[in-house]
């Protein structure tokens, strides 16, 4: 990974997960800091939504034949905190 152990110490990854069709099946959980694959970026998200995108795929009625569990959030901003081989991104980078 391209950010020292400081760093990565105080990384933490957290998603709101679709396990199963529902309200009922959204779910805040905590996941490994996932690192960037080559032409990847790692982004440290600072802000997030949901749009009717995200509501239909809750109710079931957007791509229903999706397998679970399914991270929500179409919508996302934030700053590069690291950069896989070849990205053509640089860290500090803010983007949306």
């Amino acid at each position: 990974m391209f950010f020292g152990r400081e760093m990565e110490a105080q990384l933490k990854s957290r998603a709101l997960v679709l396990n199963r069709f529902g309200l009922e099946g959204l779910a805040l959980e905590d996941r490994p800091v996932p690192e960037p694959g080559s032409g990847e970026a790692l982004v440290r998200v600072r802000a997030v939504s949901l749009n009717r995108r995200d509501l239909l795929l809750v109710e079931g009625t957007y791509a229903p034949r999706q397998t679970f569990p399914i991270v929500v959030g179409s919508d996302a901003a934030g700053e590069v905190v690291a950069v896989g081989e070849g990205s053509a991104i640089e860290p500090g980078t803010r983007v949306l």
